[in-house]
């Protein structure tokens, strides 16, 4: 990647040169050979290593040039047509330039408005007014290739309002002392992780390490009082735990703990993610706490894009009172938009709807069955399981779905009784070995169903042992997102239709942890079934 300076002119007398106009021409002589480069992307779906930064920098001069700086909403619902060509049109120039799946579209989108209102800011911080403090008319010369003088007019003028001026004034004020400073400036959380893996040959590293890394100075020392004592807080509960409780405990939580911040689902500390905004019911509200981009000060002007956001703040609520039904719907209704854990009734409902909306009108009936978590709970020794087994041959040639609930906590079972492979996903990647009464009944019931259906069985198999294959599966990271987690295994194993599931889990839904949308998807999915199948309202 070059940068030259465009502005000419030429003096005798020595001066500190300064950052010109980033050119890119890494990927435009890669063009020019009719090649595109290849990014890496790390299983959050978030681009890292060698071209990373070239990327993250294609995407934002691809806005400054693409998108006009008058452009002070990403909200496609709000300009629907304008920004939906701006962003096929960026997303067309991405794909020219680098190898990238459709599957990352949702990520580029949500860089380029990250980006489009980091420039803004820049502009309104560096080129907006003179020395004196009065409203520059003149666009820049150096940007005067993507900044149309019309564009640049608009711009103006909405920076001259007196309402936007306080509220942003307000939010500049707030973000001059972060109690937490990030000091690794465009690397980011991602990208930092990814090298720190490199460099230490491990596996993972925890949460956080990362969050110590990204907030030392360029000596490598912790330099601000109430950083260290998080960091002595996350050693302090570390040493405190054996290494099981550690792996129990997730990957993010000692540091939550240090923190002393509630673990809200969606929230994914040092991931690099913040809350992605896609409605305003105040448009005009500041923001909770501040942001990076001085120009974006109110919440309607982040629509379409990621914010940082305060944990407290991050929770479902909802008035059950306005849905009929029963009481007992009612409590389900509140125990799932409340985020709360799960019951057996909520895993059972979400069956019915995969059922209804995906299984019967996709002519999967004979693909696809359920056995109820309260059939599994009731049943100690297998019998139960393996007399549905054998009912009328109805589960035949099928992949079977068995939520299971151990003790407080969600695994999903899917089961290939023609393979004899029962398929373990954990959302907490424990071992079904740590489960022999568990394993056993499940084995129990196989070896019913195969005694019992000599026509069904090859003789070959008689005397196989039942084959146990633990999946790699997206990982919660608190104590009640297991119910969630299992319902949308559910959902992503019927929409793969396959017979068998790879250990490293469906390539098109590999993740390290499932994001806020995700799990908010499968509740919106129930919650709407419920209302408009169930309660038929």
């Amino acid at each position: 990647m070059a940068s030259i300076d465009d502005e000419s002119g030429s003096s005798s007398k020595k001066t500190v040169g300064k950052r010109g106009v980033t050119r890119l021409q890494k990927i435009h002589k890669a063009k020019s050979n009719g090649k595109r480069i290849e990014v890496q992307w790390n299983s959050r779906g978030q681009p890292i290593k060698h071209n990373s930064k070239t990327f993250a920098s294609f995407i934002g001069v691809t806005v400054r040039r693409l998108v006009p700086i008058s452009l002070d909403n990403w909200s496609a619902k709000k300009n629907k047509e304008a920004v939906g060509v701006y962003k096929q049109n960026i997303w067309d120039e991405i794909e020219k330039a680098f190898i990238i799946g459709e599957e990352h579209r949702a990520f580029v989108y949500r860089e380029a408005g990250k980006l489009h209102r980091a420039f803004r800011t820049k502009m309104a911080r560096s080129y907006l007014k003179d020395s004196k403090g009065g409203f520059v008319k003149h666009r820049p010369a150096k940007y005067s290739f993507c900044i149309k003088q019309d564009d640049w007019d608009k711009f103006v003028t909405q920076h001259m309002t007196a309402k936007f001026q306080k509220v942003s004034d307000e939010n500049r004020e707030r973000a001059l002392n972060p109690q937490h400073p990030y000091r690794k400036s465009r690397l980011g959380c991602a990208r930092l992780e990814a090298d720190m893996v490199e460099e230490s040959e491990v596996g993972e590293i925890n949460r956080s390490q990362v969050w110590k890394a990204a907030r030392v100075n360029k000596s490598g020392v912790i330099d601000n009082e109430n950083v260290q004592r998080v960091v002595d807080q996350c050693e302090k509960l570390t040493e405190a735990l054996s290494e099981e409780e550690r792996q129990d405990l997730g990957p993010t939580n000692i540091l939550f703990e240090a923190l002393n911040l509630p673990n809200y689902s969606g929230r994914v500390r040092t991931y690099g993610f913040g809350v992605n905004i896609e409605v305003a019911i105040v448009p005009n509200a500041p923001f909770p706490i501040s942001v990076e981009d001085g120009d974006v000060s109110m919440v309607g002007q982040a629509i379409g894009t990621i914010v940082p956001w305060p944990t407290k703040l991050l929770e479902f609520v909802a008035e059950c009172e306005k849905i009929p039904g029963q009481s007992q719907n009612k409590e389900s209704i509140k125990e799932i938009l409340d985020h709360n854990w799960l019951s057996a009734s909520i895993i059972t409902v979400f069956s019915r709807y995969l059922y209804d909306k995906f299984i019967s009108p996709n002519g999967l009936i004979n693909k696809f069955s359920f056995i109820s978590p309260h059939v599994l709970r009731e049943d100690n020794l297998g019998n139960g399981i393996a007399k549905i087994l054998l009912k009328d041959e109805e589960f035949k040639d099928k992949m079977i779905l068995a939520p299971c609930n151990l003790g407080k906590h969600w695994v999903l079972l899917v089961i290939n009784l023609n393979a004899e492979v029962i398929y373990y996903m954990d959302p907490l990647n424990g071992e079904p070995t740590k489960h022999q009464n568990f394993k056993t009944k499940f084995e129990n019931a196989l070896q019913i169903y195969r005694a019992n259906s000599s026509s069904k069985v090859p003789k070959v198999s008689k005397s196989k042992k039942i084959s146990w294959k633990k999946i790699k599966c997206p990982r919660q990271i608190n104590g009640v997102d297991c119910g969630y987690f299992v319902m949308r295994f559910m959902k992503e194993v019927i929409m793969e239709n396959e017979f068998m599931i790879p250990t490293n889990y469906f390539f098109d839904h590999k993740c390290r942890t499932y994001s806020h949308d995700k799990l908010t998807e499968v509740k919106e999915d129930w919650a709407t079934y419920v209302v408009d199948d169930v309660f038929d309202v």
